[in-house]
């Protein structure tokens, strides 16, 4: 009788404790990623707007459901109140929270590789069990100017071996393009597609974990991350400086700035000339010893 009374006056019993699941994903099995890693564009801020009432104030449903049991004004008015404190309440960051990333010129003096690093890179990447697949994703991002997403994405039809050719599709609106292959590529995807049994396994993917699925960005980084540390580059490198190397790069050998935009697939000109601004060849007259 006391426990139906209780519940009749609007009370409850307070929800039991619920228990937390962590999963722990191995990242060659995160096959499913999201928009922002694969354009590589996350800036690990986090967005209040996104967040419920229950998470503002570290309440469970069933908490929040237990505090507005009842009837009549005295539950609209906890349920405005949990509405205005949502608005107007700014969440508090703790100690555990994830911190914001750092700007990129905090971190690094320059967002672009030189040719002598890439050299490194590709070096010291081409080491271990996944040594052709690692040394061919660098020498295949910088030589075609590729996005971490364009990257992972490529697909064994956009390769035609008897032309010598590659059709890059771009991601973020980009101009698609088709590119030559050089012989040391064409040598390096040959015999990865072997390796691969004639490309039968993945799903037409060129870039294949060990459990036979496309790459994620994160393990790109993880795998430049070691390279770099074996190469001994005193540097914190990213997947995006390999592209921003290759417009460097042909900036500098005084390529036209109209062929660097369409090779890498810049809608606007004005993404391209940022390259031709860092180059240092149209100085190298101006002091003659």
């Amino acid at each position: 009788m006391n426990s139906t009374n209780n519940l009749r006056k609007g009370t409850q019993a307070p929800p039991p404790p619920i228990n937390a699941i962590e999963a722990d994903f191995d990242d060659d099995e995160s096959f499913f990623y999201s928009n922002n890693e694969l354009n590589d564009t996350s800036t690990g801020e986090e967005d209040d707007s996104e967040l419920s009432e229950e998470e503002l104030f570290g309440l469970t449903k069933n908490q929040v459901n237990s505090s507005v049991v009842g009837s009549g004004a005295g539950v609209v008015n906890q349920q405005n109140t949990i509405k205005e404190k949502a608005k107007n309440k700014p969440v508090t960051t703790s100690s555990n929270s994830v911190p914001i990333r750092k700007k990129n010129k905090e971190v690094r003096s320059r967002e672009f590789l030189t040719q002598r690093e890439i050299a490194m890179l590709q070096t010291a990447s081409n080491n271990g069990l996944f040594a052709l697949r690692n040394s061919t994703m660098v020498m295949m991002a910088f030589r075609h100017a590729l996005r971490v997403g364009e990257l992972i994405s490529l697909r064994w039809d956009q390769i035609d071996f008897e032309l010598g050719q590659i059709f890059v599709q771009r991601v973020k609106n980009g101009i698609n393009s088709t590119h030559p292959l050089r012989g040391a590529e064409l040598r390096a995807l040959a015999q990865l597609k072997r390796e691969q049994k004639d490309g039968a396994i993945g799903g037409g993917y060129v870039f294949l974990t060990r459990h036979n699925l496309p790459m994620t960005p994160s393990n790109v980084r993880k795998m430049l991350e070691s390279a770099t540390e074996k190469a001994g580059l005193n540097i914190k490198i990213h997947p995006h400086m390999l592209r921003h190397a290759c417009g460097y790069y042909l900036a500098n050998k005084g390529e036209d700035t109209r062929a660097i935009q369409v090779y890498m697939g810049h809608a606007n000109i004005n993404n391209t000339t940022c390259y031709t601004d860092l180059a240092v060849t149209r100085f190298r007259n101006f002091f003659k010893d």
